[in-house]
């Protein structure tokens, strides 16, 4: 009797083995998961020194699990029962008490020696150029300004001392930094970047600032039909998570724009309605995106280093400007003293978001 039990649950384990491998087989294999915005691993091409090194059965693993058939539901699945089991910190974020994905961001992710570069870089180019107005435009992280709605146990990295550290190293700028100033609906509830209401706020304190009106408000706004699901859901998508609403402003007189020489736009509606609907500005982010307000009665030029933060701020920004220059640095590899000499702005804005600020690794490039 026994004897029958074990080959019985041996030939079902087997068939388990078998059917799913073969689904794994069948089925159209995906090269991308919108739900967790990543790559997929693709099976591998089969060769002899592949199998002899080992390399062919490690992406035979990682391809199997990345291409199996309902991917999507089992990794909700997963995230349910952990979720049910009382886990808020989950694939690398909080789930805070109202339910919206917080970013972990901790003491141990800040870089003392990185922070300080980013300080010195900051400082010695407003230093260099003091016929420019420079500014340090730090938008608070979302677990700072929602820092009520942690859940319990949770934690996040002191951004007062950080604040205090970069304000005594940069004494040759401007440096902004409210995180009071926000509410947490200022943000999306399943991603890390404030959502349009919040960019119409940094947008108006930066322009008051530097004397300018703040943005009056008001806009007409494109709403996105399907409900939006960010960055931080695909770390730890709920099923019972719902989605948000996303929409965008509708600007007048939509200014030129060029992105890395070739012509571009705003926005790209071809993103309106796809997962990663924040890329719907400019259609991503880029070494070097121009726009150029020719209705604009100020003939100055704004030079902006920033993250994706700016570019939903862009929208409340340009009409003040004739020409605003975004720079990436993760993607710009040209001379950025060559830049300034050529472009001769009025104004210099490094606008980030407070912990890629601290974590940017690429700041050398400015003293190129």
């Amino acid at each position: 009797m026994r004897s029958s039990f074990h080959r019985l649950h041996t030939v079902l384990f087997i068939g388990f083995l078998l059917l799913g491998g073969g689904l794994c087989v069948l089925h159209t294999p995906r090269s991308f998961s919108e739900m967790e915005n990543r790559v997929l691993t693709a099976f591998p091409q089969v060769s002899v020194d592949g199998i002899l090194s080992g390399q062919v059965q490690r992406d035979v693993e990682k391809a199997a699990g990345d291409q199996m058939t309902g991917r999507d539901y089992f990794v909700q699945l997963a995230t349910g029962a952990r979720y049910l089991l009382g886990e808020r910190q989950i694939g690398g974020v909080y789930i805070g008490t109202d339910g919206r994905y917080l970013e972990c961001v901790t003491e141990a992710d800040i870089s003392e020696k990185r922070l300080a570069t980013n300080i010195m870089v900051t400082e010695k180019i407003a230093q260099e150029h003091p016929h420019i107005r420079t500014t340090v435009f730090l938008a608070p992280t979302n677990s700072v300004v929602a820092a009520e709605l942690l859940p319990e146990g949770a934690y996040t990295y002191e951004d007062e001392a950080v604040i205090e550290t970069i304000r005594a190293g940069i004494s040759d700028a401007q440096v902004i930094y409210e995180p009071d100033a926000f509410s947490p609906e200022e943000y999306f509830l399943t991603d890390h970047h404030w959502n349009t209401y919040g960019a119409l706020k940094g947008a108006g304190m930066y322009l008051q600032s530097v004397g300018m009106a703040a943005p009056a408000g008001g806009y007409e706004v494109i709403e996105s039909e399907k409900p939006f699901f960010g960055t931080l859901y695909s770390k730890a998508p709920l099923a019972a998570c719902r989605g948000e609403d996303f929409c965008y402003p509708q600007v007048e007189n939509e200014p030129e724009v060029l992105i890395d020489g070739k012509k571009g736009s705003l926005y790209d509606d071809s993103f309106w309605d796809k997962k990663d609907r924040y890329a719907a500005y400019f259609g991503g982010n880029f070494g070097r995106v121009d726009i150029i307000n020719h209705a604009s009665g100020n003939e100055d030029t704004l030079i902006m280093v920033k993250d994706s933060f700016a570019n939903s701020a862009i929208p409340y920004l340009y009409q003040g400007y004739s020409h605003i220059i975004m720079i990436d640095l993760r993607y710009y590899n040209s001379s950025f003293k060559q830049l300034l000499a050529e472009e001769k702005p009025g104004e210099l804005l490094f606008f980030y978001e407070m912990s890629d600020f601290f974590q940017d690794e690429n700041f050398s490039k400015l003293l190129k």
